[in-house]
């Protein structure tokens, strides 16, 4: 029901301030103030504006209208903290008054009140706004709220009412520095302004150091015009200007005052040369213009340049002397001898050092340190008598000690002043299965191991392939990372490979396998053929005969004795009978060892030597014939003995 009547009270109220007309003419007792409570307010923090009214005469309802930028406020609308009306009812009917809560909508009329009963005098405060900067405002700086009450009688009158407007400073909770605003200077008859920083958000001044200023005291005060001290000339004029470069005259042209100066005297020998020079600026003309020579005053003058004092000995004054007798020991000061000098003699001058110096205090630059020239001392004084200059850094980074540091990734080189120099990436070399790879350039490993990349490998449970087994190619293995790294396979097993030749000794013949197993095959006795005479016994020489095996080659050989040359009786002849001179036997030949026939043969020879009768001697020759032949049969069952074994 109450928000129905504030509705209906408010429109009435607009409604009547719209087409009412006032009777009161008379403002001038008449006032509406607003005070805040404060004019500078942070952002986020909350502030009231009292509205208070006097001089007018009882009310029967009224209201109070407030705009204000709901981007910067906001209304506290809360009964208990917010706005509220500062009416108060009469004692003796406190139902007689009511006050409608603030709309917190900043536009058109946001609050209305009204006395049921009689109209009351209402004059003092009336109501109290309370806003809040908001803490997240975009903008800030100087704004308005405006107030304005409406206020009628008994009769529906409208008495006049003013809107007021409340001043508010907004700012920042944390301002918006920005770009550093630069100065502006000052220059004649036209102030500057000092380099600042204005809040972008709030919109106050700072200095250069971020302290917070003002408009004025920003201001630099405009410069005065001051004049230069030196000259400007041209060939007519010479004039002086404003030492702040406005082009301002100072003091105005004016024509030169020349004067003639001696640029080299004239003598009696020699004419001299001069110029115009003007007193004032110094501008000069009439360059190079001659002096005629001199008349002939004095004799022999002599000019003695000057010597100037130094900071350890006196100097002289430039003079002339002449070299007539009546001016021996006078120095004159011109080249006319025209005055006398009373002393030639300058005293030390401390300013003009002379001789030797030496430089102190010199200071190499850096890298990173400025260095110094050094002052240069006088060593005739010991006084300084140049300052020195400092030497800007150079920046020329080095690595002193020229090694390279590094990590995981690059490597450089470190100046001694602590700047990095030549940073760039690893590069270069091969990561195996258990080492990285080193950079070539500095020499340190980087990266990761590859696992697949295997250098120092071997064969393990490798088995060579006989012919009663397989054999086996081995398993590869890295000797670095002891691991697997291919699989061997099967060797199949190997055949037995004779081939043609044959291996013999004395009795045998066979064949081995070529693989080296040690396997034999085709082993038999030998198969001697016939012997054959190889070197034919002589009258003083063995002959040499030698029988082959049929099956593998193998020879064997043996002597043949030497015949026996012995002459039958009564002959010079041998006997062809005696058998110790016939050929050997065919049954001989069967021996399979020279070294048993050699036996049988001495054997023989050594018979025939011992028990051969003398030549003509017939006393034993029955014996004789009996020995031979038991020998003969002796003979045969040997060799046919030894011809089976072979067989």
């Amino acid at each position: 029901m109450k928000k129905i009547f504030a509705v209906l009270l408010s429109a009435m109220l607009l409604l009547t301030s719209v087409i009412a007309v006032s009777a009161y003419t008379d403002e001038t007792a008449l006032d509406v103030t607003c005070v805040a409570s404060q004019t500078e307010v942070k952002m986020g923090d909350e502030f009231s504006i009292t509205v208070s009214i006097s001089g007018y005469e009882p009310i029967q309802q009224g209201g109070v209208e407030v705009a204000f930028n709901a981007n910067l406020f906001e209304l506290i609308t809360d009964t208990k903290s917010g706005c509220r009306w500062l009416i108060t009812p009469p004692a003796d009917d406190p139902t007689s008054f009511y006050g409608t809560p603030m709309d917190p909508d900043p536009t058109g009329l946001t609050a209305s009140f009204v006395f049921f009963n009689d109209p009351q005098d209402i004059n003092g405060d009336i109501y109290e706004l309370v806003f809040r900067a908001k803490a997240d405002a975009k903008i800030g700086g100087d704004a308005e709220i405006t107030v304005k009450p409406t206020l009628q009688d008994s009769e529906g009158e409208n008495f006049p009412t003013k809107e007021v407007k409340v001043p508010v400073n907004v700012y920042c909770t944390s301002h918006s520095y920005g770009e550093l605003i630069p100065e502006v200077p000052a220059k004649c008859g036209e102030t500057g302004k000092r380099a600042h920083y204005e809040c972008a958000v709030c919109h106050r001044l700072f200095d250069d150091k971020q302290a917070e200023t003002t408009e004025q005291a920003l201001v630099i005060p405009a410069l005065s015009h001051v004049t230069e001290e030196g000259w400007h000339s041209d060939t007519e004029n010479h004039w002086k200007e404003c030492v702040n470069g406005c082009g301002t005259i100072m003091e105005g042209k004016s024509g030169h005052s020349f004067t003639w100066t001696v640029d080299k005297p004239a003598t009696e020998d020699d004419t001299g040369l001069q110029h115009e020079e003007c007193s004032v600026c110094g501008f000069r003309r009439s360059k190079d213009t001659e002096i005629p020579k001199l008349d002939h005053k004095h004799i022999g003058i002599t000019q003695h340049d000057a010597v100037p004092a130094n900071c350890h000995a006196t100097g002289s004054a430039k003079y002339w002397t002449c070299a007539s007798e009546k001016c021996g020991g006078k120095y004159y000061g011109d080249a006319e001898c025209s005055f006398e000098l009373e002393t030639i003699t300058e005293a030390i001058n401390p300013n003009n050092h002379d001789g030797a110096t030496e430089i102190r205090d010199a200071k190499d630059a850096t890298c990173a340190q400025d260095g110094y020239t050094g002052d240069i001392w006088c060593l005739g004084c010991n006084k300084i008598k140049e300052t020195g200059k400092l030497i800007p850094a150079t920046d020329d980074h080095k690595d002193v000690d020229g090694k390279w540091e590094n990590d995981s990734s690059a490597h450089w080189h470190t100046c001694e002043c602590g700047k990095i120099l030549d940073k760039a990436d690893h590069t270069g070399g091969e990561a195996t299965c258990i080492h990285k790879a080193v950079c070539e350039v500095c020499g340190s490993e980087y990266g990761d191991l590859v696992a697949d990349n295997h250098k120092n490998t071997e064969l393990r449970n490798e088995k060579v392939a006989t012919e009663e087994a397989e054999g086996y190619t081995g398993d590869t293995w890295c000797n670095d990372c002891d691991k697997q790294i291919a699989t061997g396979a099967a060797i199949p097993r190997l055949e037995h490979i004779y081939g043609d030749a044959y291996q013999s000794d004395a009795e045998n013949h066979w064949k081995e396998c070529e693989n080296g197993c040690g396997t034999i095959a085709e082993q038999a006795a030998h198969t001697f053929g016939e012997w054959a005479i190889t070197k034919d016994a002589t009258a003083t020489e063995k002959g040499i005969r030698e029988k082959a095996c049929t099956v593998c080659g193998y020879k064997v050989t043996e002597e043949i004795p030497v015949p026996d040359n012995e002459a039958t009786p009564g002959t010079s002849e041998p006997n062809k009978n005696d058998s110790s001179s016939a050929a050997p036997d065919k049954t001989d030949s069967n021996s399979t060892t020279s070294e048993k026939s050699d036996t049988t043969d001495s054997e023989i020879k050594s018979t025939n030597t011992e028990k051969s009768p003398q030549t003509g001697d017939q006393t034993n020759l029955a014996l004789w014939i009996l020995l031979f032949s038991c020998s003969c049969i002796a003979a045969f069952f040997i060799v046919k003995k030894r011809h089976t074994a072979d067989e």
